[in-house]
C-alpha cells in the first residue's frame, strides 16, 4: 500500500530546494521550514502555520522572518504582504476577503478597502 502524503500545500510541497511562490503576487522566496513556529527565546508563539527562515538581514537572528502561509478558505499559498492576505483568526487571501467581506467586523472591512478596492 502506498504512504500516504503529508498534508501540506500543492505549491509548498518539498523538494530538493525548498521554495515558497505567493499564488497572488508571485514572489518567490527560498524557505527553511513550514510550520508552527514557537520561538521560546522570544516568547513568539504563532497561531498558524507559516513558512519562514532565518533573516538573512539580521546577524543575531533572533526571530525567523516569516514569508507567508495558507488561506483557511481556499488552501492558496500566500505572503503576508498587505495586499496579499491578512490575518484575522486565521490567514485569508484577498480574493476570499473580497468574496466575504461583509462577514468580517466593520473595522476590518476599513481596513481591507485600503488595499483592495
Amino acid at each position: 500500500m502506498e504512504k500516504e502524503k503529508e498534508n501540506k500545500p500543492a505549491e509548498a510541497a518539498e523538494t530538493d530546494t525548498k521554495s515558497f511562490c505567493c499564488s497572488l503576487c508571485r514572489t518567490t522566496y527560498k524557505y527553511e521550514n513550514f510550520g508552527r513556529l514557537t520561538e521560546k527565546k522570544s516568547n513568539l508563539h504563532l497561531l498558524e502555520d507559516v513558512f519562514y527562515m532565518k533573516d538573512p538581514f539580521s546577524n543575531k537572528n533572533l526571530l525567523p522572518l516569516m514569508l507567508g502561509g495558507v488561506c483557511s478558505v481556499c488552501n492558496q499559498v500566500v505572503c503576508m504582504a498587505n495586499t496579499c492576505s491578512l490575518f484575522y483568526t486565521k490567514r485569508f487571501c484577498m480574493e476570499c476577503i473580497q468574496k466575504n467581506i461583509t462577514h468580517f467586523p466593520t473595522e476590518v472591512q476599513k481596513e481591507v478597502e485600503k488595499f483592495i478596492f
